[in-house]
């Protein structure tokens, strides 16, 4: 495996910017990121 597929998050609004998801992939630390509405933890 070369590498995995980018995920990104557009939240809804009028500032819409893309946030590129860069932390470890687990479940937990994902579903806090989108919870969250894209902050990094």
């Amino acid at each position: 495996i070369r590498g995995f597929p980018n995920l990104r998050f557009f939240p809804a609004g009028p500032e819409r910017k893309m946030i590129e998801y860069t932390k470890e992939r687990t479940v937990e630390l994902f579903s806090a990121f989108i919870d969250s509405g894209g902050v990094l933890p």
